[in-house]
């Protein structure tokens, strides 16, 4: 019962509720941005509404957001993900600037600008139709969502075939220019006052290197995503970094302990709503399967792959995986901090991989992506 009436509530919220309001007239400078559905406010649509805020001041704009937020400025309105408010905005906006899918029956009227700039980097582990077969509901809803694109931006042009496979759309409203949100790795000066910033924060010896451990999400359960032992790692590292984690979005509710005392070395961030200022200040990343790697590349600082579960994960991947990855692959704890023991080696080691990676998947490298994102919308 619940369930028929969930899909009776989903039918009139999405079609016929939304239908009636696209009926009021289109304001053609009114942009909504949709980061992640409205659970946080990042991500290339933030790059692009700042932006716009500042060079387009006659433009209204319109931010989903679930949880408080502080004051956006002047033309600026907030509205909530599954609020009539959104329902309205989503309707009389000429463009929408989104970095996931949305509803697969919130079909824009004609002349809607629907700008998608993903919330991914590169082409890592498969998305969307190229996902297993069993996730078959998940992919048709996905193609009904991606028929009414208008624009998708990509960080580079060498996974333009990969992401019009995956996202069933032409390639030609495919424009690799560059992701908005990695702009900020080519300000130095700003990179160099976020870390002091940070550190400052956190109470950090100058000294110390920082380690961002960011692992993506297993679509199965298993009992411990991390595999880390905190105490053998503290032991180990703590004279020459402090450990920060950053679980996926889909991870935050991941029970796990901190060993008492060990706050010095151990830092949990992973309620940060923007993982890019944390790879601004990391020394080092340690990922899996995550995309992260294309932004943090940019820095050409070094990059660990634990990979425990290699032979075992689920999605797939668009490359040979061992072939692919710039840095260094471990498969056990005793591995990841040998590789760690030597930061001068493992940065020397790898610099040269790591630059020639980011190069490849990340288009332009200027720091001009959200300049270019910006014009490539408001000229439809």
């Amino acid at each position: 019962m619940r369930e028929i009436l969930v899909k009776l509530y989903r039918f009139l919220f999405h079609n016929i509720l939304f239908s009636c309001l696209k009926l009021f007239r289109t304001d053609d400078k009114k942009i909504i941005y949709i980061s992640h559905y409205g659970s946080r406010f990042n991500c290339n649509p933030k790059c692009m509404f700042e932006y716009i805020q500042k060079h387009y001041p006659d433009y209204s704009n319109v931010i989903v957001m679930n949880g408080e937020t502080e004051n956006m400025g002047e033309n600026v309105k907030i509205v909530k993900y599954h609020s009539v408010s959104f329902l309205y905005h989503l309707a009389t906006a000429k463009y929408w600037v989104a970095n996931t899918n949305l509803h697969a029956d919130l079909k824009p009227k004609k002349g809607t600008v629907y700008f998608q700039t993903w919330h991914a980097a590169g082409a890592f582990k498969k998305f969307g139709l190229d996902l297993p077969d069993n996730r078959q509901n998940e992919k048709m809803s996905w193609k009904k969502d991606t028929s009414n694109w208008t624009k998708m931006i990509s960080s580079s042009k060498n996974i333009i075939d990969i992401y019009s496979n995956a996202c069933g759309i032409d390639q030609s409203i495919i424009h690799p220019i560059g992701l908005p949100r990695n702009d900020i790795f080519f300000d130095d000066n700003n990179l160099e006052k976020m870390k002091r910033e940070f550190y400052l924060s956190y109470n950090i010896e100058e000294s110390k290197k920082i380690i961002l451990y960011a692992p993506t999400f297993r679509d199965s359960d298993i009992d411990d995503p991390l595999k880390l032992d905190f105490k053998y790692l503290e032991k180990e590292l703590k004279d020459e970094y402090v450990f920060i984690l950053k679980l996926h979005p889909k991870l935050s509710g991941y029970q796990f302990n901190l060993p008492s005392g060990s706050e010095r070395f151990l830092i949990n961030l992973t309620s940060n709503d923007d993982i890019q200022e944390l790879l601004l200040i990391a020394d080092v990343l340690i990922t899996d399967y995550s995309s992260v790697i294309f932004d943090y590349a940019i820095s050409g600082k070094p990059i660990v792959f634990y990979s425990y579960d290699l032979q075992d994960y689920e999605r797939g991947f668009y490359f040979e995986y061992k072939d692919f990855v710039p840095g260094p692959i471990v498969f056990n704890q005793e591995s990841l901090v040998k590789q760690l023991s030597d930061y001068n080696r493992l940065y020397e080691e790898n610099y040269g991989n790591t630059i020639a990676f980011a190069k490849e998947f990340n288009a332009c490298f200027d720091g001009k992506s959200t300049e270019r994102a910006v014009k490539l919308m408001l000229q439809s």
